[in-house]
């Protein structure tokens, strides 16, 4: 299984605990039902949010329609 980053997305706040305007790029992996950031969190392909067991990270949601591949 190859672990390399081969796509970029944007990571925004959706809920009242994060700022309204937040933000963040972050690098992803894929596999066949999640895109997996950088740091090991993992996003559903389906919905863009995390895994119900990790609800601290629900504050935040992967756009799906920002992911795009790197380039060389």
């Amino acid at each position: 299984m190859s672990k390399n980053i081969t796509h970029k997305g944007i990571i925004k706040g959706c809920n009242a605990c994060v700022p309204k305007n937040y933000r963040r790029e972050v690098f992803l992996r894929e596999t066949k039902l999640w895109w997996i950031t950088f740091s090991g969190v993992k996003y559903s392909k389906e919905h863009g949010l995390a895994p119900k067991s990790n609800i601290s990270i629900h504050n935040y949601r992967l756009i799906l329609s920002s992911i795009e591949e790197l380039q060389d």
